[in-house]
């Protein structure tokens, strides 16, 4: 019995540990999927089986533990994809470019802007190559540049990113995963590889005012109650998402007797 209650004292107490070290800040994180119901961050697809994929950015944070509304100000980010192949046939799905679409999802998610003012500037999907690697960006019309790169809002301080503000949030205790913004592509049947999901630094800015270092501006959510107040932060918490490509089990039996054909011919 005091084994039990000595363990029982000790998880109870790593808990405390745990909740008192929750860094009060906002995490945004990209997540994947085949059917815009079941999500990852690591995602394995066979694309002559599954040639379409959805992405959604979304924003998370800690419980207020009050009833307090919570504020987003100038929330705006630029998600990127690295390896992508638009000259190898990846293509990105139509999506609404300015007014804010329904949450819905399903086997054809509603693809669009779905947090924040119900009039912005038109979100574009940037298709180009930067220090060697091609990209899948999407921002502003006027964000041409990488993030980070240019001057102004094209593209150094990531005004021109993804408007995802909203004055105020309804009250609640906290918020979990709140969609910000969904988006799909498809692939070729033979399409190989992987790709990296992520949202730079640079592309953030999520205040009006600047942070350190002077190109990212970001900060927490705001609410009016303690212990939760405006804080600028110089990075936000970010998860990315990886998508691999993998052939179907009988395309590499095929491959594998082709290389068995080649080498008897050698021989």
């Amino acid at each position: 019995m005091k084994k039990v209650l000595g363990s029982l004292l000790v998880v109870a107490g790593m808990a405390m540990t745990a909740n008192a070290q929750v860094a009060q800040r906002t995490q945004f994180e990209i997540e994947l999927s085949t059917d815009g119901t079941t999500w990852t961050n690591s995602l394995e697809v066979n694309p002559s089986v599954n040639s379409r994929v959805f992405a959604r950015v979304h924003v998370s944070y800690v419980a207020n533990g009050t009833t307090a509304p919570l504020f987003f100000n100038g929330g705006r980010s630029q998600p990127l994809a690295a390896g992508w192949n638009q000259a190898g046939g990846d293509t990105v799905l139509a999506f609404n470019p300015t007014a804010r679409v329904a949450a819905t999802f399903g086997d054809t998610p509603t693809l669009g802007r779905v947090f924040g003012a119900t009039t912005v500037s038109a979100v574009t999907a940037h298709q180009y190559a930067f220090g060697g690697t091609n990209y899948l960006r999407f921002a502003e019309t006027a964000a041409t540049n990488h993030p980070g790169q240019g001057s102004g809002t094209n593209n150094v301080t990531g005004g021109a990113g993804v408007n995802t503000s909203n004055n105020t949030l309804s009250p609640q205790l906290g918020i979990s995963e709140l969609p910000l913004f969904v988006w799909g592509m498809s692939f070729s049947a033979t399409r190989s590889g992987s790709m990296s999901f992520t949202i730079p630094q640079e592309g953030f800015r999520t205040s009006s005012a600047t942070a350190n270092p002077p190109n990212t501006r970001s900060a927490t959510w705001v609410t009016s109650s303690s212990p939760f107040t405006t804080v600028e932060a110089p990075t936000l918490d970010t998860i990315g998402a990886t998508l691999t490509f993998v052939p179907a089990p009988g395309a590499a039996a095929l491959l594998g007797l082709g290389g068995l054909v080649i080498g008897r011919r050698r021989r």
